[in-house]
């Protein structure tokens, strides 16, 4: 499988790619990897060396509390891509965990960002997913700080929906992979 053929590349690929810049944009990707249900993608802690696109399945990213206490932070479904808390300094802020069997598409980092710098096309993409990031993250903090848990759980549904939609799929009917 590559990225051209790829039924999610709409969601983590520039538009408007040459079929070179696109040989090379595929050149990227390290390795494909799968990951049963419940096993880290990555773990907190670890060191920041790549992106990781979701080809198939979903993932949660979760935080400890001050307490203990497993916080999730995100819910990631194909076309996502996931890491980026690691880009600041150096380490995975959280974990990631696969919710079913998965597969994502490991994007070196450094690679990543010298193609950018000579694709402008794939920089602006970048801009783009890391916005959207920034974006997703302060939704979330002003969702936990101004509503009650019943409507927490309408807006998180709202997205999820939203995002489903955006796949292709049923906004209407789908599985909550998650336990809780």
């Amino acid at each position: 499988a590559h990225c051209a053929t790829c039924g999610m590349r709409e969601l983590c690929l520039p538009t408007g790619l040459g079929t070179d810049a696109m040989r090379e944009l595929e050149g990227l990707v390290a390795a494909r990897q799968r990951f049963a249900k419940g096993a880290p993608v990555f773990q907190s802690g670890d060191r920041f060396t790549a992106l990781y696109a979701l080809r198939s399945g979903s993932c949660k990213t979760t935080m400890l509390s001050e307490g203990g206490r497993e916080q999730v932070t995100g819910y990631h479904l194909m076309g996502d891509i996931i890491g980026f808390d690691g880009i600041g300094s150096g380490r995975h802020q959280c974990q990631a965990v696969s919710l079913e069997d998965t597969e994502v598409c490991e994007v070196p980092f450094a690679r990543l960002e010298e193609l950018s710098c000579r694709l402008p096309a794939l920089q602006r993409n970048l801009h783009r997913l890391l916005s959207r990031a920034i974006t997703r993250d302060e939704n979330l903090l002003l969702t936990m700080a101004t509503m009650r848990a019943e409507a927490r759980i309408a807006a998180f549904l709202l997205n999820l929906s939203r995002r489903y939609r955006q796949r292709g799929y049923s906004s209407t009917e789908f599985v909550l992979r998650l336990t809780r």
